[in-house]
């Protein structure tokens, strides 16, 4: 198996803190932080290249966290200096060149040879590519020079003044005098588009399965590593560094980080992704990815404000991998025009194989918003006592769930529509409920079992629900108890949104329809089956 490890940062800061650009000819290009070397030389492309064993892993960037974390304290204090501050991600200076050349429709020189470095004997081609990590560029006026200096120096960070903006649209890099660059921005951050063969698959149909013993299915979606406590792993890091954390890994459906400087303020920041579904449907699956961030962000309380991408597949050469690309960009679009969340930033990863085979096109979608106040974020959890609310309609849609994989071993059927009315509506439902429910969770993979029996565990109280009072457009139990359904979520509280379908007490959860008892399990019990 090849593993796609995705991260996202999110910061923030002060509208008038923000660099204001404005860069004209004459502004000098100011490289800062590590020297130039051989780590990390052509990463990007080494990411989007197919491995087959044996390759050299001088491509794999080399972080210096004491190094970044120095370049934020110095960005902090230059920010009131400069124009411009730009990262040098992927491509190194030569995408970042092209890039800044484009964006303010001026031309750049850059003496390579006066760039700073780690290791003297890299060619200038090797420079320009090098994706050397924990370096920045900045774009500073002359006469704003030493305001810039003085910041890097106060923190000992190496740095370089080896380009500058001129008049024309060019990027012109030298070496020792001569140019060995010279190419217009337009063309260098402006490649051809190309247009690949594409090539529609029909995904496996979901054929007519039988209805299995149910206390078996349940425990099968709840061991499974998707759906299971992932406490195993979030315990191996450090979540209240910063002491921000107000909803920490585990106890809600996203995480809610309180910016202390503004009182109660907080950010709600959530991840998705479920290849399975961008698999049978790639422009569903991506939109689903969407949906599913969206909606752990309201049901904690926040307002979804923007979200960033990242789709990761094979070969485009491959006819049917370009077309889930494309299909996949198709669903985001959609979904962010539909929830009216811009999609504010993103990365693409191709060529993701191994032995001769891409990777299911993954599809991850994190939402960011805001709550008012965190102490009235919701948390996946219950009191004794408190009656148990089901919103949204189950139907019969478990097309790339968890259930058909855990218990038949299967990937089939359409993943589970999209109703982006029903989305935009449980935010202002969860608002307007917001502090005065004991706690709330969305209903998704593994259903609504799953979302159970999450409460059950987190608040260490058992429940008594009737599944078959969730409004439904099916009669059959498994897909009552294993549909993934969107628009639905979970509240506990005296009062709730939605249909009361239960009620929280004792030390077992038990699911029934009903007089008919369909499962039943003590509340540490199912501690250990959810324990990776």
């Amino acid at each position: 198996h090849t593993p796609i490890v995705l991260a996202t940062c999110v910061g923030v800061v002060e509208k008038d803190a923000v660099p204001p650009g404005g860069v004209e000819p004459g502004d000098l290009i100011v490289v800062a932080g590590l020297g130039a070397d051989r780590s990390g030389l052509g990463g990007s492309a080494f990411a989007s290249k197919v491995l087959e064993g044996g390759e050299d892993p001088g491509a794999v960037q080399v972080a210096d966290p004491l190094t970044g974390k120095k370049l934020i304290d110095a960005v902090r204090e230059a920010r009131r200096c400069v124009k411009y501050i730009k990262d040098l991600g992927g491509g190194g200076l030569a995408t970042a060149l092209a890039e800044l050349a484009h964006w303010f429709f001026l031309g750049v020189e850059f003496h390579l040879d006066k760039l700073h470095l780690r290791d003297s004997s890299m060619a200038p081609e090797e420079l320009l590519v090098s994706e050397t990590q924990e370096r920045l560029i900045f774009v500073v006026a002359p006469d704003k020079l030493p305001c810039l200096l003085s910041a890097l120096e106060k923190y000992e960070l190496p740095y370089s003044v080896p380009g500058r903006f001129v008049e024309g649209g060019r990027v012109r890099a030298f070496w020792r005098g001569a140019a060995v660059v010279d190419v217009s921005a337009e063309l260098a951050d402006g490649a051809p588009d190309l247009d690949w063969p594409r090539k529609a698959y029909e995904p496996p149909p979901l054929l007519d399965i039988p209805e299995p013993p149910l206390d078996k299915a349940v425990d099968a979606v709840l061991s499974s590593p998707n759906v299971a406590s992932k406490e195993r792993i979030y315990m191996r890091f450090d979540f209240d560094v910063g002491v921000r954390s107000a909803v920490k890994p585990g106890e809600g459906d996203a995480a809610v980080l309180k910016l202390y400087e503004y009182g109660q303020l907080g950010l709600v920041v959530k991840g998705a992704a479920n290849p399975r579904y961008a698999y049978l449907d790639p422009r569903l699956g991506a939109a689903n990815a969407f949906v599913k961030a969206y909606r752990n962000v309201a049901v904690t309380g926040g307002v979804p404000l923007a979200a960033v991408d990242s789709i990761n597949v094979g070969s485009p050469e491959r006819p049917h991998v370009y077309w889930q690309f494309v299909e996949a960009v198709e669903g985001l679009r959609e979904a962010a025009e539909a929830l009216e969340v811009p999609i504010v930033g993103g990365k693409v990863s191709l060529y993701n194989e191994y032995g001769g085979r891409p990777v299911k096109p993954t599809v991850a979608v994190v939402v960011l918003g805001k709550i008012a106040d965190v102490s009235k974020a919701n948390k996946a959890a219950w009191r004794p006592g408190d009656k148990i609310f089901l919103w949204g309609v189950t139907k019969a849609e478990v097309g790339g769930s968890e259930y058909l994989k855990r218990v038949y071993g299967v990937v089939a059927g359409a993943p589970p529509s999209v109703d982006y009315g029903a989305e935009r509506e449980i935010v202002g439902v969860i608002q307007s409920w917001l502090g005065r429910l004991s706690g709330a969770t969305d209903v998704g993979l593994g259903g609504l079992a799953a979302a159970l029996a999450k409460m059950a565990v987190n608040s260490g109280v058992g429940a008594e629900v009737d599944v078959c009072k969730a409004p439904s457009e099916t009669s059959r139990l498994d897909f009552l108890l294993f549909s993934e359904s969107n628009g639905r979520f979970l509240a506990a509280g005296e009062e709730g949104p939605g249909v009361q379908i239960g009620e929280a007490h004792g030390d077992e959860l038990v699911l029934r329809c009903g007089g008919s008892v369909l499962y039943r399990r003590g509340v540490e019990d199912l501690r250990s089956v959810m324990r990776l």
